[in-house]
């Protein structure tokens, strides 16, 4: 069983835990990037459309893909959304089971 929210493409077989009746049990992990705040945004975005040549570029996508990784890019805005997205989905998780951060 796989926790992705779709069907790994090197592991076509194995089914999501929402098709064995678990639709909440839907976790996906990711890789990003990250800047020192205040960078400049002329450097951010000559520094995101470098990288993103370099993932996408055939030969590490495919390697990427060998170890069943699905390569996908985005916008330094659309990470940021979904970094806070997560944020508030595991907050939410760990409030429900009453954990509580420790300084």
């Amino acid at each position: 069983m796989t926790s992705a929210a779709k069907r790994g493409a090197i592991a076509p077989k194995v089914p999501t835990a929402t098709e064995l009746g678990f639709p909440k049990l839907v976790q996906s992990n990711w890789y990003a990037f990250f800047a020192p705040p205040g960078m400049p945004a002329p450097l951010v975005e000559v520094w995101t459309a470098e990288l993103r040549a370099v993932i996408q570029s055939r030969e590490v996508s495919e390697q990427l893909q060998q170890l069943g990784l699905t390569v996908e890019t985005s916008t330094p805005a659309e990470m940021a959304a979904r970094l806070a997205s997560d944020f508030k989905e595991w907050k939410a998780t760990l409030d429900s089971l009453g954990v509580k951060p420790v300084n």
